[in-house]
């Protein structure tokens, strides 16, 4: 399918056109980047590969590329917000992408603060923002999509295997990259109109880490523990630490721990 039959078999208004695709690209953020940067790229841009060759996660770590079975890409936003609201629009992905999933497919999705989406527990799409700054606002926010889509049990790494999955996996494999990137950003669109107490309750509804024991690590060092007891208007996560609530914001977090990750024998050293 060339870029200009991808970009009319779209039902959105505004993202996905323009639209650019690539058999293989580095990873889809660095193509979005400097269109955005370089060309001035217009809100809605998306670039979009059948296969990215060193994908990265939020802080570094890589995602595991399958390729032409997943779905990979990156959108231009340029959402003129204050650089504090950079944590909004790690919000708005998340939920956009756990919206079109479920909305296509009718799997039941749920987040993880701050970039993961569940079915099952288990880690189906995750998202990634990177921001650039201009005079007092976000000049430009590149959103980048991955999402695990016709990989099998089998082709999972013994690593990830316990907490990975797939549309394929979950029963829902007759869907394909077109379809649930025409969901994903029909959600997303939908999802943009929404103000801030909106966007904070819809996703505080889905969100796994509300109300679990957490530890938070920061980048370059330092953490706090306790229970995650809220969301803020600026997409930190709120624990209540026994010196009071912290408010985390995700561009120093280095990791977050939930649950079963907090046993000892699993604590990183």
């Amino acid at each position: 399918m060339s870029d200009h039959e991808l970009e009319e078999a779209l039902t959105t208004e505004l993202l996905g056109h323009p639209l650019r695709s690539y058999e293989i690209a580095v990873t889809t953020e660095s193509l979005a980047l400097a269109w955005a940067r370089k060309e001035n790229a217009p809100e809605g841009a998306v670039v979009i590969a059948d296969q990215e060759l060193a994908p990265r996660q939020r802080k570094g770590p890589p995602w595991v590329p399958f390729p032409s079975q997943g779905l990979y890409f990156s959108l231009v936003l340029r959402p003129g917000l204050p650089p504090e609201g950079e944590g909004l629009i790690w919000l708005l992905a998340s939920l956009a992408v756990a919206e079109g999933i479920e909305g296509i497919t009718g799997l039941s999705t749920r987040l993880k603060w701050p970039d993961d989406v569940l079915v099952g527990g288990r880690k189906i799409a995750g998202v990634k923002v990177e921001t650039q700054l201009g005079p007092n606002q976000i000049e430009s926010s590149i959103v980048t999509v991955r999402a695990n889509l016709s990989v099998a049990a089998v082709d999972l790494p013994a690593e990830i295997s316990d907490g990975a999955t797939s549309l394929l996996i979950e029963g829902a494999e007759d869907y394909s990259r077109e379809e649930v990137l025409d969901a994903v950003l029909v959600a997303f669109e939908r999802c943009y109109s929404l103000d801030v107490a909106e966007l904070l309750a819809r996703y505080k509804d889905r969100c796994e880490t509300l109300g679990r024991a957490v530890r938070a690590m920061f980048l370059p060092r330092g953490e706090v523990s306790g229970p995650a007891i809220d969301i803020n208007e600026f997409g930190s996560l709120v624990i209540e630490a026994p010196e009071g609530p912290a408010a985390v914001p995700i561009g120093v977090l280095k990791k977050l721990l939930s649950g079963e990750d907090l046993t000892p024998e699993r604590l990183p050293l």
